[in-house]
């Protein structure tokens, strides 16, 4: 072994054993250099390596003085990510519903890469998802969700065909597999998913990246026009920003306490009425989704406020108990 291979094993020793916890002694990286390459390296010249990395600026090695009898020890600090942020990344990974579960293993595998050994255990997957995962290949999810950040940036126009599930649940593309053409805005994460706004013949399209297929770039280029502002079409026609929020009171039995914190923060207002019940009032999105929350708490949470919101939700209760009493009868 050369002296700059032994450089580049000595290094590579380092940054997959050492962390801000474990050191290695001189000894130690000698049995470990052994142990890989089958060399034998004297301590001068294994001091003389340590020292040429450390020197180097590039490759940050922290030394411990020898102190108390205990020996001098030598680590790799300066990790690209800490395990904390690399333990984020990891379940980010796992929750995200459009990734099957072996691509997900197999990008946690490669996180584990950027720290020690030792750290890497800390990645192994302990965060229990619902079963349901997407079933478009990741790969191509990727390199489509890359080309459309790159399109956005430089204003090019693409075409795709967008797909959508039959009766049956096969997953079909849209009028035959017609092309579509858009000036591609932006692209939103909105409830586990990413989708693309832009505009097509004056007319703005809302679509589901993991429906679209085919995109590749026509060749024409577009500008942003003046008088389109984005984030006023989306607090006017999307869910994802919930800035369109309203005045809420709920009248709730301390046992869905901890439900309605869960669900709206600690930024609320809360009045106790009796010592079983308590009002709430807060500001939130009035759609579907509080609906289906409201509706999972049962008799536990009564709408006060507004009235068009316990309308709806009465008209609801009525059609579903009308339904099982025409089913029943």
């Amino acid at each position: 072994m050369n002296n700059k291979e032994r450089l580049l094993y000595v290094q590579e020793i380092l940054q997959k054993e050492t962390d801000e916890e474990n050191e290695l002694t001189l000894e130690q990286i000698m049995t470990k250099l052994h142990a890989v390459k089958g060399t034998e390296v004297n301590k001068k010249t294994l001091r003389d390596d340590l020292n040429a990395l450390k020197d180097s600026g590039l490759f940050p090695i922290s030394v411990n003085q020898e102190k108390n009898g205990v020996e001098k020890t030598y680590q790799h600090r300066t990790k690209l990510f800490t395990i904390q942020e690399l333990r984020l990344l990891a379940d980010a990974l796992t929750t995200a519903s459009f990734i099957s579960k072996e691509e997900t293993e197999q990008m946690v595998n490669k996180l584990k890469k950027l720290t020690s050994h030792r750290l890497a255990d800390h990645l192994d997957n302990r965060l229990l998802v619902p079963p349901d995962r997407g079933n478009r290949e990741v790969q191509e999810l990727i390199k489509t969700v890359h080309l459309l950040h790159d399109v956005i940036k430089h204003g090019d126009v693409i075409r795709y065909q967008y797909g959508q599930y039959n009766l049956t649940k096969e997953f079909t593309l849209r009028e035959n597999g017609r092309f579509y053409t858009l000036k591609s805005y932006a692209l939103i994460w909105d409830d586990q998913r990413y989708y693309l706004i832009g505009e097509d013949e004056d007319l703005i399209r809302y679509e589901r990246v993991d429906q679209m297929y085919h995109v590749e770039r026509t060749g024409a280029f577009f500008t942003w026009p003046e008088k389109f502002d984005l984030m006023e079409w989306l607090r006017t026609h999307s869910s994802v920003m919930t800035e369109q929020k309203e005045d809420l009171q709920l009248e709730c039995h301390l046992d869905s306490l901890q439900d309605v914190l869960d669900c709206f923060g600690l930024d609320v207002t809360i009045q106790s009425l009796t010592d079983e019940r308590f009002l709430l009032a807060t500001k939130a999105v009035i759609d579907k989704g509080l609906m289906d929350w409201l509706f999972s708490l049962g008799g536990k949470v009564k709408v006060i406020h507004p009235p068009k919101l316990a309308e709806e939700i009465q008209r609801e209760a009525t059609a579903i108990i009308d339904q099982y009493r025409l089913a029943n009868s």
